[in-house]
């Protein structure tokens, strides 16, 4: 609990290994949640206690501090102070039913910042501006210079990755529209997106899509020995892990199919097609017993999901053939 194994937005990695059953077959098992509807649970559920207790001490001294700090400032700045705090108050009460999306986050951020400078300048940050404006000509040049050095650092690695984000957006888009006509321009997509594999800070999404596409090009040794990598950073990554079985099943690797779909299947326990899959992959291997208790497993799951009728065909099939 104290340093959490999810790891910081990892939310959806788990979500999928602990939901309740009976959302899967009301829902669909595809259907997931990648960020907890609740700022505080998503920073303890992610972060722990070293990240949930520090967010949640944050948000309450800045509450308080606030509210103690107000009777040093005149009635027009408390007016002026309590309009920032009114939003400040917004974003944290919409954070008990909302995602910690960046681009409603960074305003929590914001008015937090604004409001802990007016604790810390207590009764002179609005009515005394002209006095600190000069008080900050009086600090010693060197202060200045780190000050614009510390600035311009955080400028120019902003401004690079920014730009990475951007060109690896670009090529993906570029990747999206590529028409295949001949067989020379499927190698040559092959190796733009080899190339585009390779970008820095490409997202891990991104990457994916290559494999896939390397994968449905008929590339599998390629995509395999791409995915293998991406697992090593993610081994509880859904969409990898099907990848990874369903080459090995074209490959005809069926034990290796089997290895992957129960991974799967322990992060995954409620997922029914993958189920039925592993179920198939028993039975390919003459290990009916295991292929059985997952077909019937299926069978008398509740809900209406298609595989439920393939398991029942596929256990009279079974039956069928030992009479």
């Amino acid at each position: 609990v104290c340093s959490s194994d999810l790891g910081l937005d990892n939310y959806g990695g788990y979500f999928k290994q602990y939901r309740e059953q009976g959302f899967s077959y009301r829902q669909g098992f595809e259907l997931t949640s990648t960020n907890a509807h609740n700022t505080f649970i998503q920073m303890f559920a992610t972060g722990g206690l070293f990240v949930g207790l520090p967010y949640l001490v944050l948000i309450l001294v800045t509450f308080f501090s606030v509210v103690k700090s107000l009777t040093a400032y005149s009635k027009s700045d408390q007016i002026k102070i309590l309009s920032i705090f009114s939003g400040w108050f917004a974003f944290q009460a919409q954070s008990f039913v909302s995602i910690d999306n960046i681009g409603l986050s960074i305003w929590g951020w914001f008015f937090t910042a604004i409001l802990l400078n007016i604790v810390r300048n207590k009764g002179t940050y609005i009515s005394n501006n002209n006095d600190l404006s000069k008080s900050n000509l009086r600090i010693k040049p060197a202060v200045n210079l780190v000050r614009l050095t510390i600035s311009m650092c955080l400028i120019v690695s902003s401004f690079l990755t920014v730009s990475n984000l951007y060109k690896s957006q670009s090529a993906m888009s570029e990747l999206r529209s590529y028409k295949i006509n001949t067989a020379s321009d499927k190698e040559v997509f092959i190796q733009r997106l080899k190339k585009v594999y390779e970008f820095p800070l490409l997202e891990p999404f991104f990457k994916y899509q290559i494999v896939l596409s390397l994968a449905n090009l008929d590339s599998e040794t390629e995509a395999k020995m791409r995915l293998l990598k991406l697992l090593e950073n993610d081994s509880r990554n859904l969409d990898l892990l099907n990848l990874i079985a369903q080459i090995s099943e074209k490959e005809g690797d069926v034990n290796e199919s089997i290895k992957w779909r129960l991974q799967i299947d322990k992060y995954d326990p409620w997922n029914l097609n993958n189920k039925f899959r592993l179920a198939g992959n028993y039975e390919a291997v003459n290990n009916e017993n295991q292929a059985i208790n997952l077909y019937e497993f299926i069978s008398n799951a509740k809900s209406e999901q298609l595989e439920i009728t393939a398991a029942r065909e596929a256990l009279n099939r079974i039956n069928s053939k030992k009479k």
